[in-house]
C-alpha cells in the first residue's frame, strides 16, 4: 500500500512540474542567416545552454553568403540568392530585435550540420510563419 501511495504522490508531483513548465528562452541572440541564429538557451532551473547554433524548424530562407555548399548556382544566381538572403537576414533580425521575449517550445533534434532544430516564437508568434508571410521562404 505504501508503494501505491508513493507512486500516486510522484505522479501528482510530475504532473504539477510539467504543467508549470515554461518555454525555454533565448538570450544573447545573434542572427547568422535568414533561418539560423546563435543564442544562449535558458531552459530554467538556472540551466543555460551557451552559444547554441539554432536552425528554425520547418523553414528555409535564401542564403546570405556562399557558405552552403549543396547549392550549385551560377554567379548570377548566387548574386540573386545572396540579395534575397540578406533581406531575409535583416527581416529575422528585426523580428527578434523588436520582440520582448524569444522562446523555443519544441525540440526536433539536429540537422546534418549539427544545428539544433527548434521552433522559435517571438512574443508568442511563430517566427517561421512570420518569415513565410513576409515572403522570405525559399520555394
Amino acid at each position: 500500500m505504501k508503494w501505491l501511495l508513493a507512486g500516486i504522490i510522484a505522479a501528482l508531483f510530475l504532473a504539477a512540474v510539467v504543467n508549470t513548465a515554461r518555454p525555454a528562452e533565448l538570450v544573447n541572440v545573434t542572427v547568422l542567416d535568414g533561418d539560423t541564429v546563435r543564442a544562449d538557451i535558458d531552459i530554467g532551473f538556472d540551466i543555460i545552454l551557451k552559444q547554441q547554433t539554432i536552425r528554425i524548424y520547418n523553414f528555409d530562407a535564401w542564403e546570405a553568403s556562399k557558405a552552403r555548399r549543396t547549392l550549385d548556382l551560377s554567379p548570377l544566381q548566387w548574386q540573386e540568392e545572396i540579395r534575397k538572403g540578406m533581406s531575409a537576414k535583416m527581416a529575422l533580425t528585426g523580428i527578434l530585435k523588436n520582440a520582448k521575449q524569444v522562446t523555443v517550445h519544441e525540440v526536433s533534434g539536429r540537422d546534418p550540420y549539427g544545428r539544433r532544430l527548434l521552433k522559435l516564437y517571438a512574443d508568442g508568434k511563430h517566427v517561421a510563419d512570420t518569415m513565410k508571410e513576409k515572403g522570405h521562404q525559399r520555394k
